[in-house]
């Protein structure tokens, strides 16, 4: 789907070879609108992004594809992070490159955790952010069971975190959606700005819509704290939108 895959596409159109397109998004790119004039079918778990083909393209939904290999539990899971296996998790991350935004909005919401014994947070800064946002943070988390709080540079081992998590807050991409649904984590999704088309904030929507998690915008997560941390200590919407993400 990406701009490399359309001359490629076009070429096997030429050629008459038969072409299938997968779409992650809820709002597909340009090189998937416009390859869908020649494509056989395009794959896509959105129903909402069905309307930006055009009017005769084949549509098949089917789930983005995630292969969960982790044999944990949650409880297992918990005990191999050295999370207490009875307070509320929320997870955190930006993805591999770490999110400037939502490292700002942990670092805020540090001392929020310090008042608290119900739950704990896990949170992956980017490598990229990872000394600098340590340097910040270690003075205010000193007093911090490290079974409530942990502090990475990267999840390595991503399921594991996904299997422990009650609530995820990070980035929109599709695949972050994909593993959050194989998973059943309900989700606070905060789109990037920077990503072409915005359409991040359309999966984020899509996600909303459903009744799976909440969408925030990165301006006004801060604003959304108490909002997010009711979320993390109601049971029965926890519940509720486990079952529909």
């Amino acid at each position: 789907g990406g701009y490399v895959s359309g001359p490629v596409g076009l070429v096997a159109s030429w050629l008459k070879i038969p072409l299938v397109i997968q779409e992650q998004n809820a709002f597909p790119g340009l090189t998937n609108r416009t390859l869908a004039r020649r494509a056989y079918a395009v794959v896509t778990p959105w129903e909402e992004a069905r309307q930006y083909f055009p009017t005769h393209t084949r549509v098949v939904l089917a789930g983005n594809p995630v292969q969960v290999t982790t044999t944990h539990t949650r409880e297992s899971a918990r005990v191999a992070l050295g999370l207490d296996p009875k307070i509320r998790v929320l997870m955190v991350t930006g993805g591999s490159q770490g999110a400037a935004a939502l490292n700002a909005w942990v670092t805020e919401l540090l001392p929020e955790l310090q008042q608290a014994t119900d739950w704990g947070v896990i949170w992956a800064t980017g490598s990229r952010y990872y000394e600098t946002v340590k340097n910040v943070v270690d003075p205010v988390i000193e007093h911090l069971p490290p079974s409530r709080f942990r502090m990475e540079p990267y999840f390595y081992e991503i399921q594991t975190v996904y299997r422990a998590a009650d609530l995820f807050v990070g980035r929109a991409g599709a695949m972050t959606i994909a593993d959050c649904q194989a998973f059943g984590v309900p989700a606070v999704l905060v789109p990037s700005p920077h990503v072409s088309e915005n359409h991040q904030a359309k999966n984020a929507s899509a996600i909303q819509t459903r009744g799976a998690g909440l969408a925030i915008e990165e301006g006004q997560l801060v604003g959304q704290t108490g909002t997010i941390l009711s979320l993390l200590r109601d049971s029965a919407r926890l519940s509720t939108m486990q079952a529909a993400m």
